[in-house]
C-alpha cells in the first residue's frame, strides 16, 4: 500500500525521492539473499536437467533389456498384392507356401435412392438389426432426414457402419465372416405412423401420432390459438424517488371471481425498483396458483408485469385500478386471455384452453396437436415400417438389394485347407501375422527372417541418449558452467564414462565384453560415444546372441555393461538417490531464504513507515513557523504604517 506523505512543501526538500535512496541502502541484505535464492534456482534447474537426461538413459537402457527387440523377425511376401504379414519374436525362422483362394467379406445391403439426404422423410418407427447374435434398436422420428437415420445406425453399436452412396443408405457389417451376416426386422404395420403435412413448414401446427392412431386424412384450421393474460407496467428509471408518502397502499385482483388485496406498507423514501420489488414480494405471498409476477429490467429501468398461468379464457383476472396499479401501470390489460379455437374437416368450432390439443378435444383418434398459429393445415396419418420405406426391406420383409454377401476367407499353408472370418489372421503360423490381400491361383512365399535393424535403433537411441546426457553435463562443469565447481557433478562425469567403457562381467575375453568390441567407442576428450555402424551391423547379422550378452544376460555371474551403466545411472537419479537429495536440500535452503527475505521486508517496511512519518512532522514543524513568522511580518508593517500615518 503506498504511502502518505508531504514532499518538501515547506523545506524545499525532495523528502520522498530521499527516503526512497535512504530504503534502497536498507535493502540491500535482500538483495544479496535474492540473489543468493536466484543462484539456488539455477543450480536446481541444472539438477533437474540432468536427472531428466539421465531418465532417458535408463528408457534406452530398459529398451535393451527386451527380448522382443533382439528376437526381433521380418516378413516377406513374393507378393504383396496377394499377402502381407507381420511377425514377432516368438516366430521361427522359416519359409511359407501360402495360396488365397477367397477373401472374406464383409455383409453389405442398399435401400432405394432419395433425391435429398438432408429432408426429413417422414418415418417413424422401430427397427432391430441383429449381428452376431446381438440385437440393437433404432428409433427414427418423422423429422430424420436420410443423413439422421444413418447416424442413428451408427450410434446404436449395432456391429454395422451405415453410409449414403449417391442417395442410398448402405449398410455394412463391421467385420467380415459369415458369422457377422445382418438380419433386420422391420417395425409392424401397427407399431408406427407417419404424419405428413401439407404445407409442411409446421409453422401453423405440429402433430404427433401414437400407436393408437388410425391412418386417417384431417384437415385442421386453427381460427386462434390460446394464449395467457398479461398486465405489463411502465417502465421506471430504478434509482429515482417513487414519490409515496408513508402509509400503505394497496389493490385487488381478481381471478375467477375472488378478489385478493395486495397491500403495501410505505416509508415514503423508497425509490421505483424498492416499490416494485415490495408489490411483486406481496403478489407472491399471496399465493396465486395461476398469476405469476416479474420485475423485468433493462438498462437501469424496470418494469412489474402480472401474466396468467397456463393459458385460456378461465384464468383470465382484473386489477384494481388505484393509486398504486396505477402507479405501477399493471391496471390495464396489455394481453388478454384466450381460448384456442379450431376446426376439424370443417366441423364445429372446438375449443382448447392449451395449445397442446389431446385427441378428446380434437376427435382425431390417437393425435396429438400443437398449435402455433393461425392457418389451415392437412394432415395425413400413415402407418409405415422404417425399413421397408427407406427401400433395405422389400413387402415380404427379405433384404431388397445385396450388394456382398457374408463371407468367410479360405487359403492353404503349405497345403493345410484354413479359413477365417478376417482377412488378418493372427492364429495359424506361431508369432506371424497374415494379411490377405487377395486371391491368386498360384502359391505366395513367405520368408521370415531375424530383423537386425531393430537392435541396431535400439543400440543407436542409448548412444543418442548418453551422448545428449554427456553433452549437457560437459557444459555445466565447463570453466563458467553452472556446475563447474560442484565436485557431485565431476563424479557423476567420471563415473558414467567409466562405466560406459568397462568389460561386461562374467564373459571370456574371446567373447565381445565391451561397447568398443561393438563398434562403439568412447571418445577421450568428451567422453561422447560414436558408433561404427558397419561394424554394428555384421556383429548383429553374425552374432546377435554375443551383442546382446554385452547389454544384458540373464545368466548367473553375467554383468552387462547396460546393467553396470543402469546401476551407476539409478544410484544417481531414483528414489532417495544423489540427485533427488541434492534438489529437495535446494528447495529447502529456497524456502529458508524466502522466510528471511519476507522478515527483511515487514521490518524494512516499517522502517520505511518510520521515515515518512519522521519527514512529514519536520515538514509540518516548518511550515507551522514559516506561517507564524508570515503573520509576524504582517504585524509589523501594519505598525509601522500606523506610526507613518501618525506623522
Amino acid at each position: 500500500m503506498a504511502l502518505f506523505s508531504i514532499s518538501g512543501l515547506a523545506s524545499g526538500i525532495d523528502t520522498r525521492r530521499l527516503i526512497q535512496e535512504l530504503m534502497a541502502i536498507e535493502r540491500r541484505p535482500v538483495v544479496r539473499l535474492q540473489a543468493r535464492k536466484d543462484a539456488l534456482a539455477g543450480l536446481k534447474d541444472s539438477w533437474t536437467t540432468v536427472k531428466t537426461k539421465l531418465v532417458s538413459v535408463q528408457a534406452a537402457l530398459d529398451a535393451l533389456r527386451l527380448d522382443s527387440v533382439w528376437g526381433a523377425k521380418t516378413a516377406t511376401s513374393s507378393d504383396e498384392a496377394v499377402l502381407t504379414a507381420s511377425a514377432t519374436s516368438s516366430a521361427a525362422e522359416a519359409t511359407y507356401s501360402i495360396t488365397v483362394s477367397q477373401l472374406a467379406q464383409a455383409h453389405k445391403v442398399r435401400g432405394s435412392r432419395f433425391a435429398s439426404t438432408t429432408t426429413a422423410l417422414w418415418y417413424e418407427g422401430t427397427f432391430d438389426i441383429t449381428v452376431d447374435g446381438a440385437t440393437k434398436s433404432v428409433s427414427v422420428v418423422k423429422s430424420d432426414t436420410l443423413a439422421g437415420i444413418r447416424d442413428k445406425i451408427n450410434n446404436a453399436g449395432a456391429g454395422v457402419t451405415a453410409s449414403i452412396v449417391d442417395g442410398c443408405l448402405v449398410i455394412q457389417a463391421d467385420h467380415t465372416g459369415a458369422r457377422y451376416a445382418i438380419s433386420f426386422t422391420d417395425s409392424t404395420a401397427g407399431a408406427a405412423r407417419t404424419v405428413y403435412y401439407d404445407p409442411a413448414d409446421q409453422s401453423v401446427l405440429t402433430a404427433t401420432a401414437s400407436d393408437l392412431a388410425t391412418e386417417a386424412n384431417y384437415t385442421v384450421n386453427v381460427l386462434q390459438v390460446a394464449q395467457a393474460q398479461q398486465n405489463a407496467g411502465d417502465w421506471k428509471t430504478d434509482t429515482d424517488p417513487a414519490g409515496f408518502t408513508s402509509g400503505a397502499y394497496s389493490f385487488d385482483i381478481t381471478q375467477g371471481g375472488t378478489p385478493t388485496t395486495i397491500t403495501v406498507n410505505l416509508a415514503g423514501t423508497e425509490t421505483n425498483r424498492q416499490v416494485l420489488d415490495a408489490i411483486k414480494t406481496k403478489i407472491d405471498e399471496a399465493g396465486f396458483g395461476n398469476i405469476t409476477a416479474t420485475v423485468e429490467s433493462s438498462g437501469g429501468q424496470s418494469r412489474l408485469v402480472l401474466s396468467s398461468t397456463p393459458t385460456g379464457a378461465a384464468y383470465a383476472f382484473t386489477v384494481q385500478s388505484t393509486a398504486l396499479s396505477q402507479w405501477a401501470g399493471v391496471d390495464t390489460v396489455d394481453q388478454a386471455a384466450q381460448d384456442a379455437r379450431f376446426t376439424v374437416n370443417g366441423g364445429a368450432t372446438l375449443t382448447s384452453s392449451d395449445n397442446t390439443v389431446t385427441d378428446g378435444e380434437s376427435g382425431m383418434t390417437g393425435v396429438t396437436l400443437t398449435l402455433a398459429g393461425n392457418g389451415q393445415v392437412d394432415l395425413y396419418v400413415r402407418y409405415a415400417g422404417v425399413l421397408k420405406g427407406l427401400g433395405i426391406l422389400n413387402g415380404s420383409d427379405a433384404i431388397a438389394n445385396q450388394v456382398a454377401a457374408a463371407q468367410d476367407a479360405g487359403f492353404t499353408v503349405d497345403g493345410v485347407t484354413v479359413t477365417r472370418s478376417t482377412n488378418t489372421i493372427d492364429d495359424v503360423v506361431t508369432g506371424v501375422t497374415l494379411y490377405l490381400e487377395g486371391t491368386s491361383a498360384t502359391a505366395v512365399e513367405l520368408r521370415i527372417a531375424r530383423d537386425a535393424a531393430v537392435p541396431r535403433a535400439k543400440i543407436e537411441a542409448f548412444v543418442s541418449a548418453y551422448n545428449d546426457f554427456m553433452t549437457t553435463l560437459n557444459g555445466y562443469v565447463a570453466r563458467d558452467g553452472r556446475l563447474e565447481a560442484d565436485p557431485t557433478a565431476a563424479r557423476l562425469q567420471a563415473a558414467l564414462r567409466k562405466a560406459a567403457s568397462s568389460k561386461a562381467g562374467g564373459i571370456a575375453d574371446s567373447e565381445l565384453n565391451e561397447l568398443v568390441d561393438l563398434g562403439i567407442k568412447t571418445s577421450d576428450t568428451s567422453g561422447l560415444l560414436a558408433v561404427d555402424t558397419a561394424a554394428l551391423d555384421a556383429l548383429l547379422a553374425a552374432r546377435p546372441d554375443q551383442v546382446k550378452k554385452v547389454f544384458y544376460d540373464a545368466s548367473d555371474g553375467v554383468r552387462g555393461v547396460g546393467e553396470i551403466v543402469r546401476d551407476t545411472v539409478d544410484l544417481y537419479v531414483n528414489s532417495g538417490g544423489i540427485i533427488p537429495e541434492r534438489v529437495d536440500s535446494y528447495d529447502r535452503r529456497s524456502k529458508d531464504l524466502e522466510q528471511m527475505i519476507d522478515a527483511w521486508e515487514n521490518r524494512l517496511a516499517i522502517r520505511e513507515r518510520n521515515l515518512v512519518r519522521q519527514f512529514t512532522t519536520m515538514e509540518q514543524a516548518l511550515s507551522q513557523l514559516q506561517a507564524q513568522g508570515n503573520l509576524l511580518a504582517l504585524r509589523l508593517q501594519a505598525l509601522f504604517q500606523n506610526q507613518r500615518s501618525t506623522f
